[in-house]
């Protein structure tokens, strides 16, 4: 099972340096993504804020929501639930352990355990500390931070 965070899920429906990478990705495995609730709201707030910072236009926006409506019921993405109380009790063990040493913010800490939690085997993301947290969490990172 593959959990992708934000930074990686925007770089598939806004043009950014990593879209060309996240578009590989997608091409060369036909795995479904696990997508959760907490997964569609940042996105959505991070398309949102791109029409706010002038990016995109509205417009823009709603041909990518339907994109993204058009991906969940084609099964590229899973809509999966998760137990809040056991994603919480993870962020807290995870935050314990690793944020005095990789500084990690409470968001990457909550996809890391979001993930965890669902038994996810590979994590995508393009974000360095988060990449870390994942790996010493025990993921296969499915894209090389180089």
């Amino acid at each position: 099972m593959i959990y992708a965070d934000t930074s990686f899920l925007i770089s598939l429906y806004l043009n950014d340096i990593h879209s060309e990478k996240a578009s590989r990705y997608m091409k060369k495995h036909h795995d479904t993504l696990m997508m959760t609730a907490f997964q569609k709201h940042e996105l959505h707030n991070a398309i949102r804020l791109a029409v706010f910072r002038k990016e995109i236009g509205v417009e823009a926006r709603k041909e990518i929501f339907l994109n993204l409506t058009q991906d969940l019921e084609q099964e590229i993405f899973r809509f999966v639930s998760v137990g809040w109380g056991d994603v919480y009790r993870e962020t807290e063990r995870l935050s314990h352990l690793y944020t005095e040493n990789l500084g990690n913010r409470g968001a990457d800490i909550l996809h890391v355990a979001i993930a965890t939690v669902l038994g996810a085997e590979t994590f995508l993301t393009f974000d360095k500390r988060q990449s870390q947290l994942a790996r010493v969490a025990g993921f296969k990172l499915g894209i090389p931070m180089t």
